[in-house]
């Protein structure tokens, strides 16, 4: 009997070595685990953020589209408001022409 109980002593304290290993390299495991999900979650913060600077630039690029859009449409309406006067101004003058007397020779 003395023999039996140191050959399941020595059985069990191999199981229990064989399980110290096995969770001294799971906990290894988790740690590569855990490593990869921080550079991951660094990765993913990186490109946010870049996405927001994208975004906000993008913005910025469509406020100066559109007030550069505003000035393009005012300088036509001037253009426009000139281009009605000149014209205006020709009918007028060669209505004058018109009205005139002929010159005395």
């Amino acid at each position: 009997e003395l023999e039996e109980a140191r050959r399941e002593a020595v059985n069990t304290q191999a199981a229990l070595q064989l399980a110290e290993e096995q969770a001294s390299q799971s906990l290894k495991d988790l740690e590569g685990v855990r490593k990869e999900l921080a550079d991951s979650r660094a990765a993913l913060d990186v490109s946010l953020e870049a996405k927001v600077i994208a975004t906000q630039e993008a913005l910025k690029a469509a406020g100066a589209l559109a007030e550069a859009e505003q000035k393009v449409n005012g300088l036509q309406s001037a253009l426009d408001l000139a281009e009605k006067e000149l014209g205006e101004l020709r009918t007028g003058a060669a209505g004058g022409r018109a009205a005139a007397p002929p010159a005395a020779e």
